[in-house]
């Protein structure tokens, strides 16, 4: 398992969007191995966000990452970007890219 597949990566909105639209929301995503937190199962509908995990050992795992990927946004780096920038941090090994983006 390679570091870059455990990580965090927070996107500040643009400053323009398209046609000068102002985008007001930020993104976070967050990717983990299937050997960390085995495979996850999501569901949208009747406003209800439903969760399927394989066991409470992924359970536990996935909650451990999850804060790990919360403390990386804490840093200072993230509150230093720019509009149109993000950040990718790893959540195992300190890794830590910055870049622009469209």
């Amino acid at each position: 398992m390679r570091p870059s597949e455990n990580k965090v990566i927070y996107k500040m909105p643009s400053n323009k969007h398209g046609d000068g639209i102002i985008k007001k929301y930020s993104r976070i995503q967050v990717e983990l191995h299937r050997d960390m937190v085995g495979s996850l199962g999501l569901g949208f509908g009747d406003k209800i966000n439903s969760l399927s995990i394989q066991d409470k050992v992924e359970l536990d795992n996935l909650i451990t990452l999850l804060q790990m990927a919360s403390k990386a946004l804490d840093r200072d780096e993230v509150r230093n970007l720019q509009y149109g920038e993000q950040i990718e941090v790893g959540l195992l090994r300190k890794t830590l890219r910055k870049e622009k983006y469209e």
